[in-house]
């Protein structure tokens, strides 16, 4: 019987190859699937800076149906007459920088952006000043005139956003072109995910209301331009500026600049290793030794690596000490029955982030003559809520030559009476809190979340209690107090 009929053999090729051949003609495969690995990350990107507008349109329609149509027809004549232009404009980088760096004209590239952003700029002007007559604008198209007036209010405060935006499609596409598009999702879904707590606190926590959803608009675009621009290098010296504006300034603003610094002498290992090897490789490949080139950047590599742990195994060691002392000087984790108990721990939290150590809690601190006791042995905080509606705690103060300190709490009708009496002082310095400006409603747990307006509650017992005491004292830190709640 004649076998079947053997295409290879007679034609020289496969049906398979025949049908790989036909499928190439309608799509290649392989190109396919490098440009949706590059095209994927650009839609989420985009998707996600636009969400930026579509939900403070969202949050501003909350406040009402008027608001609504007035956001949702501002945002629709932004994106028309401003951010629509912004993208267009930018659009010539993508050929201009394509050629280029395909091309290896790099020096061109940079030159390129600063132009598109001077362009970007200019047009921004001309744009912001149609956008504060929009009001007649939309009149003169038949809109509702109340709509269009709210609606004029909504793009006068997004007017800056409309800068930023600008900026931001130059250097998205900008980095577009160099095929750097990961980053570009992780810069933008972090700018989104702040802009949900600025557009919920401008509208709902102030009172800007309306007009807070487009300043959070706004707020939200410079923040994703600075992301990719400028703001890695700020970002820890931004800091240092808004520890300034805690209570405490003294205290937080130095220890975050202290925090700055170590990071910034962390840096300087890496800045100098990468220095290094810059040198090394750009001698090697001068030399005409490649695998040298190659050798001194693995080198390089595993030394970060080992540099870094260093660095972390450190700091780690650090804190497993720091806790260990926590321990010893009797501050573990607190067991709260009620809002009273959380209170009452505040209090001893503010004695021990100013310096005082304990050396009797409950029953032993109520004992006659306890203030005028010579024993300064530190004790833990058990049995610290023994009794229903009381408490007492003894503590020394190092900087006094360890005089003592008598602190008694009462509950009475929801508020904590504290009376504390320093050892040869005739007179105790009291202080009334009512529990329920300071306690979270139906939040379990022994950290920072169980509290609301700590930083008031902190600075009212160094106020009253423990500066009255001797006159000064250390300012209690809410840092070093979230220090003594850590698990």
């Amino acid at each position: 019987m004649a076998g079947p009929l053997n295409v290879e053999s007679a034609n020289g090729y496969s049906a398979e190859g025949s049908n790989g051949r036909r499928w190439k003609k309608v799509v290649d495969f392989t190109e396919a699937k490098v440009q949706i690995w590059f095209a994927v990350p650009m839609v989420l990107c985009n998707v996600f800076y636009f969400s930026i507008t579509l939900i403070s349109v969202m949050f501003a329609g909350h406040l009402g149906d008027v608001e609504l149509a007035a956001s949702t027809l501002a945002n629709s004549w932004a994106i028309v007459s401003g951010f629509a232009f912004m993208t267009g404009l930018s659009g010539a980088l993508e050929t201009l920088c394509g050629q280029g760096f395909g091309a290896k004209m790099y020096n061109k590239l940079g030159i390129y952006l600063q132009a598109s952003c001077i362009i970007s700029f200019f047009f921004s002007i001309i744009i912001s000043i149609i956008w504060v007559f929009t009001e007649p604008i939309l009149v003169f198209l038949h809109q509702d005139p109340e709509i269009s007036r709210i609606a004029a209010l909504y793009m006068k405060h997004l007017i800056p956003g409309l800068f930023a935006y600008g900026f931001l499609q130059n250097i998205l596409i900008f980095l577009q072109t160099q095929s750097i598009v990961l980053p570009l999702v992780v810069l933008s879904i972090i700018p989104l995910g702040i802009h949900f707590g600025i557009v919920y606190s401008l509208v709902n926590k102030t009172s800007l209301g309306f007009k807070g959803a487009a300043m959070a608009a706004s707020i939200s675009i410079w923040i994703s331009f600075l992301s990719l621009a400028i703001l890695d290098f700020w970002a820890f010296e931004i800091l240092v500026f808004l520890a300034g504006l805690m209570p405490n300034p003294e205290i937080t603003t130095s220890l975050m600049a202290i925090c700055v610094n170590t990071v910034d002498i962390a840096d300087m290992i890496t800045y100098g290793l990468s220095a290094a090897v810059s040198t090394r490789v750009s001698n090697e490949l001068g030399a005409g030794n490649p695998n040298r080139a190659k050798h001194a950047t693995t080198v390089t590599l595993k030394l970060s690596v080992l540099v870094s742990l260093a660095i972390v195994l450190t700091k780690f060691l650090k804190i497993l000490d720091e806790r260990s002392i926590m321990a010893d000087g009797g501050v573990a984790s607190p067991f709260f029955r009620n809002d009273a108990d959380k209170i009452a721990f505040a209090v001893h939290g503010a004695f021990h982030s100013s310096g005082f150590f304990l050396t009797a809690v409950g029953l032993d601190a109520l004992a006659d003559n306890v203030i005028d006791s010579k024993s300064t042995n530190k004790v833990g905080i058990d049995n610290w809520n023994q009794f229903e509606d009381h408490y007492a705690f003894v503590y020394a103060n190092p900087l006094k030559g360890c005089s003592k300190v008598l602190v008694k709490c009462l509950v009475i009708n929801g508020k904590l009476l504290v009376n504390a009496l320093a050892r040869g002082s005739s007179q105790p310095v009291h202080l009334e809190i009512d529990i329920r400006n300071y306690v979270q409603e139906n939040v379990a747990g022994y950290d920072l979340d169980v509290y609301k307006n700590f930083d008031e509650l902190m600075s009212s017992l160094h106020r009253e209690i423990i500066s009255e005491l001797y006159g000064s004292s250390n300012n209690p830190s809410w840092v070093d107090f979230g220090g003594i709640l850590q698990p």
